[in-house]
Parts: structure tokens; C-alpha cells; sequence
């Protein structure tokens, strides 16, 4: 972009790989898709997205024959998710583009909002039977 045209609005490095870290990294890199889709890169937000979710199913399989818990895959994922995100990923797709911030909250409580939902669900279905 030019010095004339205005910034896009992106979430932050920090906003999108702390929302891998502590949340998901399915949040984060759908943070990091619609970043994608701002600068004009938008045909790789799939690819992105499918590859957390690659991730998260990698981790599981990798981990499960070594009795690790549930927690400690969720942890394990998350982390690598991260720092996956905030280094090759960010640097090879965004590298130091110029960008206004932008707040994460609104697609955080989204998230968590469908998040509840899906556990209310599940726990419902379980005092049913």
C-alpha cells in the first residue's frame, strides 16, 4: 500500500496468537484468515484454517499412545498452534505490513458464546439419559 491509502484494519500479532494460545487455534488462525482476507490474501484462509485444525488432530494422534491427558494435548496443541502462527506463518503471509489495530473481543466472546452453547448442550444431553 501506498502512503496515501489507508492502513488495513488487522488484529494484532499478539491478539491473534495469544487467542491460539489461552482459547484455540482454530480462533487464531480465524483471526488470522480474516487479517488474510483484509490485505487481499484471502485464497490462503482456508488453507490456514484447515491447517489448525490438521494440527490439533496431529497432536492427538501423536500424543495418545503415550497416555498423555486430554489437558495436556489441549495445552500442547495450543502452544504449538501459537507459535506456529507468530512465526512462520505470520512472517510468510503478512511479514511487516503496515496495519491500524484492530479489537479482537467481538469474534473472543463470539467464540466463547459458541462455546458455552456446545457445553450446555452436552451437558443437557446428559442428565436427559
Amino acid at each position: 500500500m501506498n502512503q496515501f491509502s489507508p492502513q488495513p484494519k488487522l488484529y494484532t500479532k499478539t491478539a491473534v496468537c495469544l487467542s491460539a494460545a489461552i482459547l484455540s487455534p482454530i480462533l487464531g488462525t480465524i483471526l488470522f484468515a480474516n487479517n488474510l482476507r483484509q490485505v487481499g490474501k484471502g485464497k490462503y484462509a482456508a488453507l490456514v484454517i484447515i491447517g489448525s485444525i490438521v494440527l490439533i488432530i496431529g497432536v492427538r494422534l501423536i500424543s495418545s499412545p503415550f497416555q498423555i491427558s486430554g489437558l495436556n494435548q489441549f495445552i500442547l496443541s495450543n502452544a504449538l498452534g501459537a507459535i506456529l502462527l507468530a512465526t512462520i506463518v505470520w512472517d510468510k503471509l503478512l511479514g511487516k505490513t503496515a496495519y491500524e489495530a484492530k479489537s479482537p473481543w467481538k469474534p473472543i466472546f463470539i467464540f466463547l458464546g459458541v462455546c458455552l452453547a456446545l457445553l450446555l448442550l452436552q451437558v443437557l444431553s446428559q442428565r436427559s439419559t
